[in-house]
């Protein structure tokens, strides 16, 4: 199984967004907490449709994609059927990438594909990627210089 897939994608919901997705969120969660319990959370294979809808929407492919978050296309095509779902992290990648907000993947409320959408709109995406790609890097540093450093000691 991909270290990146996980079947429980509302585990990491908390992701920041910078779509302002937690209004979203917050919203979603309390008409939940109103319904009788009947209502429930989007399966996986809704999930994956809005990510192929999104993918499709924006122009790229799942090779383009996959290369974009840093996972595989084979990952990527999982998520779309619905046989795996993405965690938090990937979810807050594919939402700035996709021009999407992160509940919207989730549960299909939110800012939705635009259809491409503008010169500006999709520099913007590609700089979100590019920064959610930085900050792994810079994390990963973090912790190499920590190993370091106690190997010296």
């Amino acid at each position: 199984m991909d270290p990146d897939d996980t079947t429980d994608p509302i585990a990491h919901a908390h992701v920041a967004d910078p779509t302002n997705g937690q209004d979203d969120l917050a919203q979603f969660f309390a008409e939940q907490n109103d319904t009788d319990g009947s209502e429930t959370l989007d399966d996986e294979r809704h999930i994956g449709a809005r990510l192929a809808e999104a993918r499709s929407a924006a122009g790229f492919t799942q090779r383009e994609i996959a290369d974009r978050i840093g996972v595989k296309e084979s990952t990527i095509a999982k998520w779309e059927t619905g046989d795996t779902s993405p965690r938090g992290h990937r979810v807050s990648k594919l939402a700035g990438v996709l021009g999407v907000s992160i509940s919207w993947i989730l549960m299909g409320r939110g800012v939705e594909p635009n259809g491409g959408g503008s010169d500006i709109e999709r520099i913007r995406a590609d700089l979100d990627s590019v920064r959610a790609r930085l900050d792994d890097v810079v994390n990963e540093l973090a912790v190499l210089d920590q190993r370091l450093a106690s190997v010296d000691d």
